[in-house]
């Protein structure tokens, strides 16, 4: 039941992400040739900055599930 949760926390974040990034491409005026490489661009930076990161803060025994959601999700 618990990895449920961080299944739905991700997505949630992941669709923030993406919906931040849609929204300043269209405030800064981008043409849809310019802004579908930066949404999808941005949203794929977790992966490099989540893994160290899931180091530092959970334990060892943890780390796998997290990180293999993580890539899941960097799939999307």
């Amino acid at each position: 039941m618990c990895i449920v949760k961080y299944y739905y926390l991700l997505s949630l974040l992941l669709t923030m992400a993406l919906m931040i990034n849609t929204a300043v491409a269209r405030l800064l005026g981008f043409n849809i040739r310019d802004e579908i490489p930066l949404v999808f661009g941005g949203a794929k930076k977790s992966l490099v900055s989540g893994i160290p990161m899931a180091n530092v803060l959970f334990p060892a025994a943890s780390i796998g599930i997290m990180v293999l959601s993580l890539m899941i999700f960097h799939q999307i």
